[in-house]
């Protein structure tokens, strides 16, 4: 916030410069020299001049200043973006270190660690909503997410110990860290004797329950 103070102050004093500098030479130096060196008639002539000179001056568009005026807008504008831009990165680097540390800290633990993760989710999806990320940072950080969830719920499925085609369906389904409801039901379908009755029941609320996250 300091630095958008200073921008500010910054853009005020260029909008009050030109302004100052682009004044009518006339109003600028308002005093003239009222004793007459000459005779009587040239300062009538003198007169007459400057009668005709002034008006112009005062009516006339000074184009002087609107076009500085013009051209401070532009630095504002240009300084501005670069500001918010410049701000919206920091954001995305914030949250990117803060997902990385997440699973770092967590990834040994799985359900822990899903349960974080999935908190940063929401998270974001708040800052998305409210205009602090950009769609693609947003994108990028959701992705980022999503492969960490991948790896942390492959963890806790090898604990169920499945072989084969099932071990190579549930792998492939958990790619993207997600679970898509084609994916669920292709895995339901497969020959799972393999399972013991209470570890089958285990595997399908898992998946049933990441299918509805990801919706």
């Amino acid at each position: 916030m300091k630095i958008f103070k200073y921008l500010l102050i910054f853009v005020l004093i260029l909008l009050v410069l030109p302004i100052g500098y682009s004044a009518p030479k006339w109003k600028q130096n308002p005093s003239t020299p009222s004793t007459p060196t000459e005779p009587t008639t040239i300062i009538k002539e003198t007169v007459i001049i400057n009668n005709t000179s002034t008006p112009t001056e005062q009516e006339g568009i000074d184009w002087n200043m609107v076009g500085g005026i013009a051209a401070v807008i532009g630095i504002a504008a240009a300084l501005a973006g670069w500001f918010f831009t410049r701000k919206k990165s920091g954001t995305t680097s914030k949250y990117l270190t803060e997902i990385n540390t997440t699973f770092n800290n967590y990834k040994n633990n799985s359900d822990k660690c899903e349960i974080q993760l999935l908190e940063l989710k929401n998270k974001l999806e708040k800052e998305f909503s409210s205009g602090k990320l950009t769609e693609q940072s947003y994108d990028i950080l959701d992705r980022k997410i999503d492969n960490y969830l991948g790896d942390i719920r492959k963890g806790i499925v090898n604990q169920l110990q499945l072989t084969g085609e099932a071990r190579q369906a549930v792998e492939k389904a958990l790619k993207d860290g997600k679970i898509s409801e084609k994916e669920y039901d292709t895995i339901k379908k497969l020959d799972l004797k393999g399972l013991a009755k209470e570890q089958k029941e285990k595997l399908f609320k898992l998946l049933k329950k990441w299918e509805e996250k990801s919706k």
